[in-house]
């Protein structure tokens, strides 16, 4: 990389140059940004018997009081190729996960034991597919 780096941007003095610099701290930033941007969440507190519509974010983060007997989540309208992860920090015996309008879920679970899911989304048949 250093070869390669240095025939792109030479310099006499035999190190980076500030125009290398100048390059690879934009790269920098304009990835840290996307990386940031990209990274949202919703964090709610349900409790048993909830219904949870969940917004578009890439992270779900369940903080129950203590253990739930019930609960719904309804996915979010999605963009393709969106990947949602879900956890919870106690159990939920009982969780249904119904898609959005025109969508469907494959291989939903139906139980949530400290742990989390994640599931991704493929807009050309619209189906949310489970990862883990």
């Amino acid at each position: 990389m250093k070869v390669l780096l240095q025939r792109q941007f030479p310099n006499p003095e035999g190190g980076y140059d500030a125009e290398l610099l100048k390059v690879l701290k934009q790269w920098q930033f304009d990835h840290a940004r996307a990386i940031n941007a990209a990274s949202t969440y919703s964090y709610q507190t349900p409790a048993d018997a909830f219904s949870i519509t969940v917004p578009d974010v890439d992270s779900l983060i369940l903080d129950p009081a203590g253990i739930l007997n019930t609960g719904t989540l309804t996915l979010p309208a999605s963009a393709d190729g969106h990947i949602l992860r879900i956890t919870s920090e106690q159990p939920i015996h009982a969780i249904t996960i119904n898609p959005n309008t025109g969508q469907t879920v494959k291989n939903a679970p139906t139980s949530l034991f400290g742990g989390g899911i994640g599931i991704a989304f493929q807009l050309a048949n619209s189906v949310w597919y489970r990862l883990y």
